[in-house]
């Protein structure tokens, strides 16, 4: 008797061993997972009811959790939450950033070569022609090494272009003197070159700028971002004509904080980046073509296009723009080779 209730009692002690063991990978399971959160904090150059904010960041972001089961959470900061816009760059080279959605146009002093991935003015003539060189001429895979000599991971976000929205006309050459602007990077250095009066400011401070009269005419991307600024209130003429196409917005990624992450999520994150530049490069254009079709009647607007001639004296100036960026370093050499190389194959 006494044999068989030992009996019993290893069997009760063996069926308890065996049920933990059960329930212990589950709950050590749960934990990891738990531990396994990663979160960056990733900011922006722009507030969050821009067109680049929401239909980059967001939709990536978003894509980044759903692909990785929750294990990598980008949390998105609009423009400010941090560092000013033109320090993201540093923060994220530091490390006080895991991430930045930002402008090329900000970091053409650390690398020369972003003027030429940003657009050098009137050098290209469609987005595809922009994807092109950056993904296939070689020129995105020149940022990166770039951006890996600063300790960075670098993805183009979307090729896409700049529009200038304007309280008065521009139909000429001529029509740019004297007229105050917002602009940024070489953008800016080429209006002043042509007599306009240009200054950077930041996203936040270009409504009010416009409104006040601090400056005349504005531009922050396309149509599509003037749009979600809301210029359109105040700016009841826009030049379509394109003043550049590039990458102007873009992702830094923390080397340091890639390194870390799991091989699989590296992958996932990586396809997901690439994948949003041809989706985003496409439904970004097609948006700014339907905001051109809708704001004269929206807002009053006269969409403005440079006649040809006037585009060619505006492009022979610019060219002179081309040949300092690649004066100031090899890569920028290299870069606006490729460029040059592909308009004479063009014709151009």
């Amino acid at each position: 008797m006494k044999k068989f209730e030992r009996v019993i009692g290893y069997v009760s002690v063996l069926c308890f061993l065996i049920s933990f063991s059960g329930i212990l990978p589950g709950f050590y399971d749960k934990a990891m997972a738990a531990d396994a959160v990663i979160k960056w904090r990733c900011q922006a150059n722009t507030p969050r009811a821009s067109a680049h904010y929401k239909g980059g960041l967001l939709v990536a972001a978003e894509l980044v959790k759903q692909r990785t089961g929750g294990r990598l959470i980008i949390e998105d900061y609009p423009v400010g939450s941090f560092v000013p816009a033109t320090e993201i760059f540093s923060a994220v080279k530091r490390g006080m950033l895991e991430a930045g959605f930002t402008s090329s146009a900000y970091m053409q002093d650390q690398v020369p070569l972003a003027a030429v991935s940003n657009g050098l003015p009137f050098a290209s003539a469609s987005p595809m022609e922009a994807a092109h060189l950056l993904q296939n001429l070689g020129i995105e895979k020149m940022m990166q090494e770039a951006l890996a000599k600063q300790g960075m991971y670098y993805f183009s976000a979307l090729a896409n272009h700049w529009e200038l929205s304007l309280k008065k006309p521009v139909r000429t050459m001529e029509d740019f003197k004297g007229l105050k602007l917002r602009s940024a990077g070489l953008m800016e250095r080429y209006f002043a070159s042509i007599g306009a009066a240009p200054t950077f400011l930041p996203s936040s401070e270009c409504y009010p700028a416009l409104a006040t009269g601090v400056v005349d005419a504005a531009h922050f991307g396309s149509a599509t971002g003037s749009y979600s600024f809301k210029f359109f209130e105040i700016c009841k003429y826009h030049l379509a004509t394109p003043l550049l196409f590039g990458a102007s917005t873009v992702w830094l990624i923390n080397q340091n904080s890639f390194d870390k992450l799991p091989k699989d999520i590296q992958e996932i994150l990586r396809a997901t980046l690439v994948e949003r530049f041809w989706k985003h490069t496409a439904s970004y254009h097609f948006e700014n073509e339907i905001i051109l079709a809708k704001i004269p009647k929206e807002f009053g607007v006269e969409v403005l296009r440079l006649p040809p001639e006037e585009y060619k004296k505006m492009q022979d100036a610019a060219k002179k723009l081309w040949d300092e960026v690649a004066e100031k370093s090899p890569e920028g050499a290299k870069g606006v080779q490729i460029l040059k190389d592909f308009n004479k194959s063009l014709g151009r």
